[in-house]
């Protein structure tokens, strides 16, 4: 019977280290998953700031084209239609 006791309190005892061993290494997952969740969120952060900046870029980039190709139309049209045939023209 002795024995019997004996080796329940060792198996009991060998269990309850590997619990605490198992937990430890759970806390040290769980702490590189926060770590993760961290790189993560600053990735998502960067990415809108990029989203941002290329979206300013692509109004200027499309504003300033409008405004090269309608002065290029504003001005054929006004020579075509609009010819100067003064001599005082220079």
């Amino acid at each position: 019977m002795e024995n019997t006791e004996k080796l329940l309190i060792e198996i009991s005892k060998k269990i309850e280290n590997l619990n605490q061993e198992v937990r430890s290494e759970f806390k040290g997952v769980n702490n590189g998953l926060n770590e993760v969740e961290k790189s993560l969120i600053k990735l998502d952060e960067k990415i809108a700031g990029i989203d941002k900046r290329l979206s300013n870029e692509e109004t200027i980039s499309r504003t300033a084209l409008g405004a090269i190709v309608g002065g290029a139309a504003l001005t054929v049209i006004k020579y075509w239609f609009f010819p100067d045939y003064s001599e005082d023209f220079w």
